[in-house]
């Protein structure tokens, strides 16, 4: 009797029981995961009954003693749907579109009025000393930002305004233009940024339409003011990549800063196709010291030194290169072998002398004589052994070409080998000398400003390189009579050239 009863109860117990269970999905009919399902009268009880939805928008749900409920389905992002149920079967399959809740807010206009006088424009240089990047100095970084401003490769601080190459854009320090490396092969001799971002206290920028007193040069110009301190400061940072020191200390009659700089780009070239052994090094070092010449405030002049040194030295010793292309039905793999090494070495040096006072209340004068050196050196000799194969894609990467020939992988055929040799041995020399004079009359509101500079340059630049192909036996290109190189290239060249540049210029305030 009583085994009878306890029967009777179990019966009763899933005769008030359910079983619902169904996918949730959006409007192209994908399976949302994570949406909430859950029976909303259980919610206000204390013991609520819901579940959520797996990777493919699938639930399952057991309700106990209800005779009617409430299925609410909610997601954030999405409109909540209610679905009444009565129980009226065991077992219930429903399936859920859930529409998006997009919602139009109010319109927002934000103003602001700024006094702009010229065609310059403000770096925030707080942001860049904490930007982290891979030149070593973040200025070239906002750049990027301004209109018309863009940048082809991250590993570099060149950046290009509307389509000039970097060679057109001025950077000027102080009011001295700053010269940097001409580039024997553009991008490998770049290590740090010119402009040492702890030294520097205010930077404007004009990617066109700027005044006259920056040259002739037609893309932008980038111009720097180094900082003069006033007490004792320093900041060290050190990382994977490099380390920095600045340490600066001045006080009315004297100012003084040295930075010095060390950067490697080891660890992020070691992720390259070609495997190897990378070392490039770089280190910088810039001083600028300020001297007050006399105390008089209507006749004050001051005297500065600008000085940079910065040596950029790569070296590659190449190991091997694997790579498959092709399609699944004709798979090919190139493998190539190395032997040989590359060294580069570009040294620059900078150092600029300037004088500024005034002469009265109105008339500013000034005198700057700067001087640029770079010396760039570039040497390989590298010779490669490659073997193209067709199919085997899957098999493990030989470890010499003999191997693929002699002993070649299942299903797996040569299609070709051959070896080549390249040679360099290129030296650029180049200095630059300036003098400038530059002025200024202020008068009411006009401003009367003139300048005038004298520059001498000579260069030096030597090439010689060249290339020998040998494919499946044969030397490219082939001659009966005569083993021809692929490529061969030599010269040597020197240039002097002088040049003399003058403005003049007025504005009107009103």
């Amino acid at each position: 009797m009583l085994a009878l009863l306890l029967g009777i109860g179990v019966l009763s117990t899933y005769a008030n029981s359910m079983r619902v269970y169904g996918y949730v999905v959006d409007s192209d009919n994908r399976g949302l995961e994570l949406a909430e399902v859950y029976i909303k009268e259980t919610i206000s009880s204390g013991n609520a009954l819901g579940t959520a939805t797996n990777r493919n928008g699938y639930y399952d749900l057991i309700i106990h003693d209800l005779d009617s409920f409430t299925i609410v389905y909610s997601m954030l992002g999405y409109q909540t749907i209610e679905q009444p149920v009565k129980l009226q079967q065991d077992v219930l399959n429903i399936n859920v579109e859930m529409a998006t809740d997009a919602q139009v807010l109010e319109e927002l206009e934000v103003r602001g009025i700024r006094r702009q006088t010229g065609q310059m424009e403000s770096v925030n240089v707080d942001v860049a000393r904490v930007m982290p990047d891979m030149t070593g100095g973040s200025i070239e970084n906002i750049l990027i930002t301004f209109a018309g401003v863009n940048q082809n490769n991250e590993l570099s601080s060149q950046y290009n305004v509307r389509g000039g190459s970097f060679d057109e854009n001025e950077v000027y320090v102080n009011g001295i233009e700053v010269h940097r490396p001409l580039l024997i092969r553009s991008g490998q001799q770049e290590g740090l940024s010119f402009v040492n971002a702890e030294m520097v206290q205010n930077v404007t920028f004009s990617a066109g339409g700027f005044d006259a007193q920056y040259g002739d040069k037609m893309s932008s110009v980038l111009d720097i003011e180094y900082k003069r301190p006033t007490h004792a400061e320093g900041s060290i940072s050190l990382s994977l990549l490099g380390a920095s020191a600045y340490a600066g200390h001045g006080d009315s009659a004297f100012s003084q800063m040295h930075g010095i700089r060390y950067k490697t780009s080891q660890y992020m070239l070691g992720g390259l196709k070609t495997e190897g052994n990378y070392k490039p090094n770089y280190v910088d070092y810039q001083t600028y010291m300020t001297w007050r010449l006399n105390k008089s405030k209507e006749r004050a002049w001051s005297m500065s030194f600008l000085g940079n040194f910065s040596l950029n030295d790569y070296q590659f010793v190449p190991d091997s290169l694997t790579e498959s292309f092709g399609s699944l039905q004709q798979a090919k793999t190139l493998n190539i072998w190395y032997e040989g090494q590359e060294k580069d070495r570009f040294i620059t040096a900078f150092a600029a002398l300037s004088a500024k006072g005034k002469v009265s209340k109105e008339v500013t004068l000034g005198f700057d004589l700067s001087g640029f050196y770079t010396n760039e050196q570039e040497t390989f000799d590298i010779s490669g052994e490659y073997v193209l194969t067709e199919g085997g894609a899957d098999s493990p990467a030989p470890v010499s070409p003999s191997e693929v020939i002699r002993t070649p992988a299942p299903s797996t055929s040569v299609l070709g080998t051959g070896v080549y040799h390249q040679h360099a041995r290129n030296r650029l020399q180049a200095g630059v000398v300036t003098f400038a004079h530059h002025g200024s009359w202020e008068h009411n509101a006009n401003t009367l400003s003139w300048g005038i500079s004298g520059q001498a340059e000579l260069i030096r630049d030597r090439i010689s390189e060249w290339e020998w192909r040998d494919s499946a036996g044969y030397s490219l290109p082939n001659h009966e009579t005569s083993m021809d190189l692929y490529y061969s290239m030599r010269g040597e060249t020197s240039i002097q050239s002088g040049r003399l540049q003058a403005y003049i210029q007025n504005t009107h305030r009103w």
